[in-house]
């Protein structure tokens, strides 16, 4: 394995760790010694690749941003069924983008490091959303989805993610009617 895959690989590891924490305690109660263990990797390691806690919550979020603008900027993403398509494969990929959206404290905290690209996603989002006239209706729309992927993912993928697609789907299109 060349240095960068390595290097990408250990980032990896140690943020799905924080991710499984994060379902166990809260985010205040978690320590760099936790994070390593449930990685099963040294201290050190951590501290090769981050400087923090929040220096882990950034790398997630850049990396589903990142994610989501390459998906988002190609053109097949053009109606509301592909576009929740779309969000349930990118909720099953990046669990913890869900999870940090529904924790006001984390949200917050990301949201002051990575707004520029935070922006750029819902400007994408608002551009394929752009059949609904009212901003309101976006907003709404958005929050349930929100709500229901966040849900979703907390319960470890209960259902497979045809049915909760259909769901979703459904639901914008009686909100549409």
């Amino acid at each position: 394995m060349k240095r960068a895959e390595q290097v990408e690989h250990s980032r990896r590891v140690l943020a799905e760790a924080l991710f499984r924490l994060f379902k166990r305690y809260d985010y205040d109660k978690i320590t760099i010694s936790q994070i390593a263990s449930e990685a099963n990797v040294a201290r050190n390691t951590f501290y090769r690749n981050f400087s923090s806690i929040e220096d882990i919550l950034i790398y997630m979020f850049e990396s589903s941003i990142e994610d989501a603008l390459k998906t988002l900027s190609s053109p097949n993403k053009s109606n509301s069924r592909t576009m929740v398509e779309w969000r349930v494969q990118f909720a099953r990929k990046h669990p913890y983008f869900a999870y940090i959206q529904n924790q006001p404290k984390l949200w917050l905290l990301v949201e002051k490091y990575c707004q520029e690209n935070q922006y750029r996603i819902f400007e994408l989002i608002e551009d394929l959303n752009s059949s609904t006239a009212d901003p309101f209706d976006t907003i709404f729309e958005q929050a349930g989805m929100n709500a229901v992927l966040g849900h979703w993912v907390q319960s470890d993928f209960e259902r497979d993610e045809k049915s909760v697609v259909d769901f979703i789907y459904s639901k914008l299109r009686q909100f549409e009617q």
